[in-house]
């Protein structure tokens, strides 16, 4: 970290975290479902010799939301599952990681709390 640089103020986090909310909000398409379950998947592709990773948000074959996934990731997960709940109210019923082990790596990390803040935010957001 260079002399200059400082961290944002409280203020300018809380707003960019808005914006990046507002972001997402518009990204998400419309579903038109009655009711419907998300799963949260990773995707996993090279660029050159390095395996890129990306969080896919799938509505049955469909991906709606994609990122890129970094380990431990599990408050993406708990921001997503919130937005989710925004857009699309009661209709979506739960949103669910896939069993993979790279999804399990990647989501919950070496964090032992990881996996219960997932669940913490299913529940919280779908009844789950």
């Amino acid at each position: 970290m260079s002399g200059t640089s400082k961290l944002p103020t409280p203020r300018a986090w809380r707003e960019q975290r808005q914006k990046e909310a507002e972001a997402i909000l518009e990204r998400l398409p419309e579903i038109a479902d009655p009711e419907f379950t998300l799963a949260w998947d990773m995707e996993t592709s090279n660029s050159g010799s390095e395996e890129v990773r990306h969080w896919v948000i799938r509505h049955d074959s469909h991906v709606i939301f994609r990122e890129p996934a970094r380990q431990e990731d599990y408050h993406r997960f708990e921001l997503l599952a919130r937005l989710l709940r925004q857009k699309y109210g009661n209709r979506v019923r739960d949103l669910v990681p896939a069993g993979s082990s790279d999804v399990s790596y990647y989501l919950y990390g070496d964090f032992l709390g990881g996996l219960s803040r997932v669940e913490a935010a299913r529940k919280r957001n779908f009844g789950q």
